[in-house]
């Protein structure tokens, strides 16, 4: 490419009409390709032009003298033109091979057209009664040359004729000993000659001659034998009775045989059971019972009469029991070592811990998330339900919980153990209250430790329905004189059916032993597993 001053080239730019030129237009217009289609003093105009490798909106561009920096030509007019004839050039020579397709497509539809004509021919001629189809070639025979013939005509041989073909040209009519198909089917292969036929085709045309043509031997055993069996259509006439062989066929007597073992037929065979598969078995399923079957879990079995029939999640039974009952455990607990403060702390550990699952667990508890720690506030009052609501609001305050705790102060100084442990709860530093008006109102959880509420008009009663937070019972009556609605009651030894209002039903561990459930005639079985706390369904 030349290089052109901007004072140069403007003044001899006429030259240039139809090359490609490249202008420099600074940084704030670009650079423009483009075809010089008009030059004058003060403009130039391309064609086809492209700014900054962007094809142009516009089909010419002006660019004025003084915008232009630089000028570089990528090709002259000469170079142009013979760039084009080139292309014209090849874009014939791929058009070439279109019309080679169009004429082979063209000769491919004359000679299926010549085909259909063959084929019409053929149909007229077989048409015509009494005659026998020939086979006819679309070419004649090629002939062998003559130094080849002159050698080789002694050792030809004629290929002798059947016998049965022997007795036809005498005139005899041969015995039959094939069926009627299979003859048929030979008579039509040792009819059928090699003909030249017209347009370079074939078609079966009929034979009248005297003597038929032979053909080779091997040649008839290569032909297709399908027709070999087939009946004739006088043998097909008559009509087949099926009401008279349907009368004498018995159905009962030929199912009674079958479903018997002892088959008419040695076709008709009894269809096997395939072998069943070998069950797939569980870890905790016995491979030496018959089918894996797990052995029968121990249950629990009370000596009092069960109101209501409870059962885990994993199908476990747990018997109601009767309050009666219930206290009788306890004492026995007492005797063996198991104190109320000790049942209390047992009770208190493994309610916290379910308590924190149901607020969240490890999303709300965790050292980074101290805006969002859950708060609880613990309503107490005397006597063991008391004493576990206070272990209860211990532990969740050691977890980091905000524990706000209720208490009348006439309960507090009626009751020795519910001082002191409320004086232990005293050195989480969480508060404790007298007055349901100090409670706060934002509450995660309401946890119901006292029999105080004994009406619905009570305070205690009118603040936890006004509070939007769930109610949690622990050891809740068999009756709700106040009528809240509470979404979990959690009990602890065994279950007593208390009211639909207090929500599902919890049974809490607290760690009472087999020895003490048998001293009071209960046979136990632990329906905990893993866990410190189980949900107890109603049996159906």
């Amino acid at each position: 490419s030349t290089v052109h001053s901007k004072f140069q080239s403007i003044y001899s730019m006429g030259e240039f009409i139809g090359a490609q030129l490249q202008l420099d237009c600074g940084p704030l217009l670009g650079t423009f390709v483009g075809t010089v289609v008009d030059v004058s003093n003060e403009k130039v105009t391309l064609r086809d032009a492209s700014r900054n490798g962007l094809p142009s909106d516009t089909s010419e561009v002006t660019l004025h003298r003084s915008s232009i920096v630089s000028i570089v030509m990528l090709q002259s007019k000469d170079a142009l033109a013979a760039a084009a004839t080139t292309s014209a050039s090849t874009e014939t020579a791929k058009q070439q091979p279109k019309k080679q397709q169009l004429t082979a497509t063209s000769a491919s539809a004359t000679s299926a057209a010549a085909i259909a004509k063959q084929q019409r021919t053929a149909e007229k001629l077989m048409s015509i009664p009494n005659a026998t189809p020939a086979y006819i070639c679309s070419s004649p025979p090629v002939k062998a040359p003559s130094h080849f013939s002159g050698s080789n005509k002694k050792k030809q041989q004629q290929p002798k004729d059947s016998p049965m073909q022997q007795q036809q040209q005498r005139g005899v009519t041969p015995t039959r000993k094939t069926p009627i198909g299979e003859q048929q089917c030979r008579q039509q292969q040792d009819t059928s000659a090699s003909v030249p036929g017209n347009n370079g085709g074939s078609a079966f045309v009929p034979y009248r001659g005297s003597k038929l043509p032979q053909q080779n031997a091997s040649a008839q055993k290569q032909q297709p034998r399908h027709n070999a069996f087939s009946m004739s259509a006088g043998d097909m006439m008559d009509d087949f009775d099926f009401e008279g062989n349907l009368a004498l066929f018995d159905k009962q007597a030929f199912y009674a045989m079958v479903d018997s073992g002892q088959t008419p037929e040695p076709d008709l065979v009894r269809t096997a059971q395939p072998p069943q598969p070998e069950p797939k078995l569980r870890p905790d399923q016995s491979v030496l019972l018959p089918g894996g079957a797990a052995p029968a879990a121990p249950s629990i079995q009370v000596p009092c009469k069960v109101d209501c029939q409870f059962a885990t999640d994993v199908g476990l039974p747990v018997p109601s029991v009767t309050e009666e009952l219930r206290v009788a455990v306890l004492s026995a607990a007492d005797k063996a070592g198991l104190t109320a403060a000790r049942l209390a702390e047992a009770f208190g550990r493994s309610a916290s811990e379910f308590l924190v699952q149901q607020m969240g667990g490890a999303s709300r508890l965790q050292p980074g998330n101290q805006h969002q720690l859950p708060q609880v506030a613990v309503l107490v009052g005397p006597g063991r339900r008391g004493l576990m609501g206070l272990s209860m609001a211990r532990h969740l305050a050691n977890k980091e919980v905000r524990v706000h705790v209720y208490c009348s102060e006439r309960e507090l100084a009626a009751s020795s153990e519910l001082a002191q442990e409320v004086q232990l709860f005293r050195t989480t530093g969480c508060p404790v209250v007298h007055s349901c008006r100090d409670l706060p109102w934002l509450l995660d959880y309401i946890v119901l430790a006292t029999s105080e509420p004994d009406s619905p008009e009570h305070t205690l009663a009118l603040w936890c329905r006004s509070n939007r937070a769930p109610v949690v019972g622990v050891c809740p009556q068999q009756r709700n004189p106040a009528r809240l609605e509470c979404k979990i009651n959690l009990q602890y030894c065994l279950p007593v059916p208390v009211d639909a209002g207090y929500g599902s039903t919890y049974l809490v561990d607290a760690g009472i032993t087999k020895h003490v459930y048998r001293q009071v005639g209960i046979l136990y079985a632990s329906p905990f597993g893993h866990r410190s706390v189980v949900q107890l369904h109603a049996a159906s």
